[in-house]
C-alpha cells in the first residue's frame, strides 16, 4: 500500500461506504476493487456496512465500522486484501463483530484501531472500545491476532479495562517505546467531564513510569481529542468550555512547563459564538521539520461564513 492513498466516502442516504484506492497522482488504482479502483462495502459483504477508521499492514486493509445486527446497529471490524476482496482468515469471512468479542454489554463503540509490532513478537491489532456495563461506561483496550482472534496474553485475558467512567476519544501507538497512549475524558454526568490520559505497555499493562500507572486527570472541564508521543513528550490538544487547548506532558505524566510556559498548556481558537474555530474532524499532524503541531478545522465568521483553516502551534521550548 506504500505510496497510495485510501479514501473512505460515506454514500449519501445509502448504508454503505465507497473505499477508494488512489495512486500518487490521484488516479483510481485499477488493481483495487477488481478493476474499478474502489470497493462498495455493502456489495462486497452483502449487508449494510459503513466504515470509519482505517489502518494498513503489509497486504491487508483493516477498518472499523457499523453494521446491522439483529435489528440494531453494532460495531464491527473488517479486513480486506490488497486487491479489495474479503480477507477470509479474519473473523468470519473477513468480518469480526464486537458483540462476539465482548458479550453481555449494552453498548459498544469502537474508538480506534492500530497495528503494533513488538520487538521479537508477532504484530497485533489494537482496538479501543467504549463499553457500557451496569450503566457505567468503560474504555476497553484489546489485542487481536491478524486473523481476528483475541490475544489472551494481553492485559487480563485479552483486555485492559479503564477506570469506571473513563471514556476515550482514541489512542496512538509508538513502536520505539512500545507504549499505547489513550486519551479522552472522565465523565462527571451525561454531558460534562474532565480530560484524562493514561498509557499501557504493549503487554496491555499500565505503564508504571507514567504517573505510576494511574490515569492523569486535567483540572478543568473538557476532553482530549488527540495526543501523540513526540521527541520524549506527549503532545496534543482538546476542547474546553471556551476554547481549544494545546498541551504537552513529560513521559512521567507531569505537565511540561517549557511548553507554553508557565503551565505546559495554552488556549487557541476561541470556541464561543459568533466567531470561533472548530475542529470536528479531530485531525492533527506533527510537522517535525519545523517543530510544530498542525490542527485542521474551519473558522466561523460573525456572518456565519465558513473558511477552512490550519492552526500551527510551535513545539519549540520557550
Amino acid at each position: 500500500m506504500t505510496g497510495n492513498l485510501l479514501v473512505a466516502v460515506q454514500a449519501y442516504a445509502l448504508p454503505t461506504t465507497y473505499l477508494w484506492k488512489l495512486t500518487p497522482n490521484g488516479e483510481p488504482d485499477r488493481s483495487f476493487g477488481y478493476g474499478k479502483g474502489y470497493v462498495d462495502t455493502r456489495a462486497l459483504f452483502g449487508e449494510q456496512l459503513m466504515l470509519e477508521d482505517l489502518v494498513c499492514f503489509a497486504d491487508m486493509v483493516l477498518a472499523t465500522g457499523w453494521r446491522s445486527e439483529g435489528g440494531q446497529i453494532k460495531s464491527a471490524i473488517v479486513a480486506l486484501t490488497r486487491e479489495g476482496g474479503k480477507f477470509g482468515p479474519f473473523g468470519k469471512d473477513g468480518m469480526l463483530s464486537l458483540s462476539t468479542l465482548i458479550p453481555d454489554n449494552s453498548a459498544y463503540i469502537l474508538d480506534g484501531i492500530a497495528i503494533i509490532s513488538p520487538a521479537a513478537k508477532q504484530p497485533r491489532i489494537i482496538i479501543s472500545t467504549y463499553v457500557k456495563r451496569d450503566s457505567i461506561a468503560y474504555s476497553v483496550t484489546s489485542a487481536l491476532t491478524l486473523e481476528g482472534r483475541l490475544d489472551e496474553a494481553f492485559g487480563t485475558g485479552g483486555f485492559h479495562w479503564s477506570d469506571a467512567s473513563v471514556v476515550n476519544n482514541g489512542f496512538t501507538v509508538e513502536d520505539r517505546s512500545e507504549r499505547i497512549t489513550l486519551y479522552g475524558m472522565h465523565t462527571l454526568d451525561e454531558w460534562d467531564g474532565q480530560p484524562t490520559l493514561y498509557r499501557l505497555d504493549y503487554a496491555g499493562k499500565p505503564a508504571l513510569e507514567f504517573n505510576q500507572g494511574q490515569v492523569v486527570h486535567f483540572h478543568t472541564d473538557g476532553k482530549w481529542h488527540h495526543i501523540v508521543e513526540v521527541n520524549g513528550h506527549l503532545v496534543g490538544y482538546g476542547t474546553h468550555p471556551t476554547s481549544y487547548m494545546a498541551v504537552r506532558y513529560d513521559l512521567n505524566g507531569q505537565l511540561d512547563q517549557t511548553f507554553l510556559p508557565p503551565h505546559g498548556y495554552g488556549h487557541f481558537g476561541g470556541a464561543l459564538p459568533p466567531e470561533h474555530f472548530e475542529s470536528f474532524t479531530q485531525s492533527m499532524a506533527i510537522d517535525a521539520g519545523n517543530q510544530r503541531m498542525l490542527v485542521s478545522g474551519y473558522d466561523i465568521t460573525p456572518e456565519r461564513l465558513l473558511y477552512s483553516c490550519l492552526v500551527a502551534i510551535p513545539l519549540k521550548p520557550m
